[in-house]
């Protein structure tokens, strides 16, 4: 047998080495963390991550993991399996969200597009001022005479529910409960109607403008309207002014 291939001790002999590395990898993930919070590297944000995550794991497989000192062939073995999960990953994903995302378009669009902007501020104050097509009164008429809520509520459950839920019941940390007597910006047709327009900035409720409809926006509106005063149960509690009918 031959000792030196045994001298497990000469394995691990970079103390320092190990320390420096760690270090750095801890430097990296704060610069990462620090970066989420620097609104004009938004356009640049997704590669300067990629960058850093790509340095950050060579680091790890080539010292921790002692391929830095290998031959070519193990770092194939390792890197290309890998490769193939990240870009098998990266498909399902681009799949997937769009479906499952809780904003109704995507992962990508509540962080690059204009749900980003609203909550960090960025748009200016017109950009955010649609105006409701109605009245106040119109839209309280245009719900006294409504029949059916059956448009509304598809678009609910395309585009709201999975914020609220489908009972309107409300989820923790996303949107309040819809079914009590409870509005946080008021509970005529007309406020919603604005909510749902231009969103609510540095909420996750963000602007539909452009996103569905004005009809879609009407519709859906009148359908939350109608979901007061059902109280679901476990629905989350109140939160805002109470309103009466």
């Amino acid at each position: 047998m031959n000792p030196a291939l045994h001298d497990v001790a000469s394995y691990h002999t970079h103390s320092k080495l190990y320390t420096r590395t760690a270090v750095i990898l801890s430097i990296i993930t704060a610069v990462e963390i620090a970066l989420l919070y620097v609104p004009p590297l938004k356009p640049i944000l997704v590669p300067l991550m990629t960058v850093m995550a790509i340095q950050k794991l060579a680091m790890v497989v080539g010292t921790f993991m002692h391929l830095g000192d290998d031959k070519n062939v193990f770092r194939l073995v390792f890197l290309a399996p890998m490769l193939m999960a990240f870009l098998m990953i990266y498909v399902m994903t681009l799949l997937v969200m769009p479906h499952f995302s809780p904003y109704g378009g995507g992962y990508v669009r509540l962080a690059a597009q204009r749900s980003y902007d609203e909550r960090m501020g960025l748009l200016p104050a017109a950009a955010a001022a649609h105006k409701p097509a109605r009245s106040v009164e119109e839209y309280e008429k245009l719900f006294a005479d409504a029949k059916d809520h059956g448009a509304g509520e598809k678009v609910w459950g395309e585009r709201c529910a999975a914020c609220h839920r489908a009972d309107g019941g409300g989820m923790a940390g996303l949107g309040p409960n819809m079914t009590d007597d409870c509005y946080l910006h008021g509970g005529k047709v007309h406020n919603i109607v604005s909510t749902v327009l231009n969103g609510i900035p540095g909420k996750a409720m963000v602007s539909f403008k452009g996103q569905i409809t004005d009809e879609q926006i009407e519709q859906v509106s009148l359908y939350v309207r109608s979901l007061r005063g059902k109280n679901v149960a476990d629905g989350k509690a109140c939160e805002g002014e109470k309103v009466g009918n």
